[in-house]
């Protein structure tokens, strides 16, 4: 199911690399861990010089050493994701980003569905006490109870200098449910996989001009995928 209308600056565009970066779309990610390099340093296009663009370098890492290696292989980069395993390495990896002059984005990625709402707030606390401006948590929701675990948690999200994304992995319908509830951020590949909408299945939904998220730095596929 399929959101009703959506903001473009809610979703952020994976793409392998910056030569794919379309208008509308105004926020991109890239895959610092498996991209080839010269991917990875391809700049924007000449059409998206005109309007503010987020880059994120995503990585699976989550030591500072492997993740600061990574700050600069990307082109154009303004924010970086990183795993937040450890709270104390994922300060030390968010002020190694932020000295950078980057934007950290703390995430965390279960590879099992929590145990109960509270194991889901007690992770979403871990990514709070980060103080970082955006966190993700995503997790596998394969019914409607883990769904509503975390609706719940953004409609109760009381950290106002911090925006939550939460992904309930595994239907589209949880995903929308999640972006209805006040999820900051979705992801969307190209193409559509089956459980994530793609962006040429968003673009006809979306609500006029991108917002500028004020807590973010700031430094798209549309028509051509």
């Amino acid at each position: 199911m399929l959101p009703a209308r959506i903001d473009p600056g809610q979703v952020i565009v994976e793409v392998p690399h910056l030569g794919r970066a379309r208008p509308p779309w105004r926020w991109f990610e890239l895959d610092l861990d498996h991209a080839p390099r010269r991917d990875l340093r391809a700049g924007l296009r000449g059409d998206m010089a005109a309007h503010p663009v987020r880059v994120s370098g995503m990585t699976r890492h989550h030591q500072p050493d492997p993740i600061g290696r990574r700050i600069t292989r990307g082109a154009a980069l303004t924010h970086i994701q990183f795993e937040a395993c450890h709270p104390a390495a994922a300060r030390r990896a968010a002020r190694l980003i932020t000295e950078a002059g980057l934007t950290p984005l703390p995430a965390i990625h279960l590879p099992q569905s929590p145990g109960s709402a509270d194991d889901l707030r007690r992770l979403a606390g871990i990514l709070a006490d980060l103080d970082a401006p955006l966190v993700k948590l995503a997790y596998p929701a394969p019914d409607p109870v883990r769904v509503r675990w975390g609706t719940e948690l953004l409609t109760s999200w009381d950290h106002p200098g911090t925006a939550l994304a939460v992904i309930p992995m595994g239907t589209t319908s949880g995903r929308a449910a999640a972006l209805a509830a006040g999820s900051a951020l979705i992801w969307a590949p190209l193409r559509g996989d089956g459980e994530r909408w793609g962006a040429s299945q968003l673009l006809p939904l979306l609500a006029g001009r991108a917002t500028a998220f004020p807590h973010q730095g700031d430094r798209h596929d549309a028509a051509q995928l």
